[in-house]
């Protein structure tokens, strides 16, 4: 672990990124409302097409891929590959506005002194793996090409590392997390090789935020293949609880993980329009019984970040709303249940990764 060994969110809440809300402004608005403490700069799927996670990452590179017709993902145009990969070999790699209205939103927000309570700075973006799996040549995606997914790594790693020291402009801990749903694609009982390098590939993101003097972390959707934890040494954890929390939970991988210090990031509130018949008491308490086998409570939440699960920026703003509002419900309970868990948010100096 980097920076995640010292940093102790004490049950507070974050986002995990997309808004359904078009302008940028009423999106950061709806973060300082109910995320002040861990802010995060907002996704904004219903803005434009461009803030979709491939064209966000991309940025200009943009205009060398093309939306494949006959199946998900995009086709590299022939005539742009080698500007492609020029492009991805580039160390001064950026977000832009066209294609990331919140982040510099965010920033505008942080300038204005929009966030006074804040105690870190959240942010993220797509991972290797999920990137090099969304951009085929000739059918074939990057994901199963070593050569392109370590360009793609590389360049992952180069953003990561952007947006990492871009934030600490702000004199906050910054917490990167690195969305990577087709992580479950590395395999390890299947090719061995292939798997090795896509774990590089994620690695070398991680080890770039963290050596950055960020705090990594990595998202994926659903449960998490927990086997990877000590392959890639993230320092914050973060998958949807409210489905796979006693799965997760039961594993040695993430048992050991939490006892070495790791941030837990719950997703313990479903992002569906009927969340209002769950409550913030039944969350807590099936949290307790999650972490009880592995830390004391009190302990785990000092390590325990809340948010929804993911899928927000697909649904309507009332429903959003209405699964933002639980969660900090449940932030509320459980740093009301444990005290001492609101506690300053680093302590010592940054540990090496």
């Amino acid at each position: 672990m980097g920076m995640g060994a010292t940093f102790l969110p004490g049950g507070r809440m974050t986002g995990i990124g997309s808004l359904p809300i078009k302008k940028p402004e009423a999106a950061v608005a709806f973060v300082a409302r109910f995320c002040p403490e861990i802010p995060f700069w907002p996704q904004l799927l219903r803005r434009s097409r461009r803030e979709a996670m491939v064209p966000q990452a991309l940025g200009t590179l943009t205009k060398a891929i093309e939306k494949r017709k006959e199946s998900y993902g995009y086709n590299i145009l022939p005539d742009r590959l080698a500007w492609l990969e020029e492009g991805l070999a580039c160390e001064a790699v950026q977000l832009t506005e066209l294609h990331a209205a919140g982040f510099f939103a965010f920033e505008r927000a942080l300038e204005a002194g929009h966030f006074p309570h804040a105690i870190a700075l959240k942010g993220q973006l797509v991972g290797p793996i999920t990137l090099a799996g969304q951009l085929f040549v000739e059918g074939k995606p990057l994901a199963r090409q070593a050569d392109w997914l370590a360009k793609i790594g590389h360049y992952v790693a180069c953003l990561a590392r952007w947006q990492v020291r871009r934030l600490q402009r702000h004199s906050l801990p910054v917490v990167l997390m690195v969305d990577e749903p087709a992580l479950l694609m590395a395999n390890p009982e299947g090719d061995h090789a292939a798997a090795d390098r896509l774990i590089a590939a994620l690695r070398e993101v991680v080890a770039a935020i963290q050596a950055a003097g960020g705090i990594a972390g990595i998202r994926c959707w659903g449960g998490f293949p927990v086997w990877s934890i000590p392959l890639l040494k993230p320092d914050v954890i973060s998958f949807d609880a409210y489905h796979e929390l006693e799965t997760v939970l039961s594993a040695e991988e993430t048992q050991h993980f939490m006892q070495a210090g790791g941030v837990m990031a719950f997703g313990m509130v479903p992002s569906w329009p009927e969340v209002d018949t769950l409550t913030a008491e039944a969350l807590l308490q099936r949290w307790k019984r999650g972490v009880a086998p592995i830390l004391a409570p009190r302990r785990a939440a000092q390590q325990t970040i809340i948010t929804t699960t993911h899928g927000l920026g697909l649904l309507d703003d009332q429903a959003a709303e209405i699964s933002f509002r639980l969660a900090k419900r449940l932030s509320r309970l459980l740093r009301a249940r444990f005290p001492q868990a609101v506690a300053p948010p680093l302590s010592g100096a940054p540990t090496p990764s």
